[in-house]
């Protein structure tokens, strides 16, 4: 299945693929760990990352409680 994207200023026309991935797979595989941690500070709007013991103060994990049989 194709997907059409008009763009309105320059009336371009981009067909996409959507069974085949955009990522370049081989570039990201080849990422050094300091690669990575340089995305990771340049990054404008990244995700925290958060130690073991921050994730204990932020999230409590519960059970469901047990439904009653009718």
């Amino acid at each position: 299945m194709n997907a059409v994207i008009q763009d309105t200023t320059s009336e371009a026309v981009i067909q996409i693929d959507k069974n085949q991935s955009r990522t370049d797979w081989a570039r990201l595989k080849a990422m050094t760990d300091s690669d990575i941690q340089k995305a990771v500070q340049d990054d404008p709007d990244p995700a925290p990352i958060l130690t073991k013991e921050e994730i204990a103060k932020r999230y409590k994990l519960t059970q469901p409680r047990i439904k009653k049989r009718m």
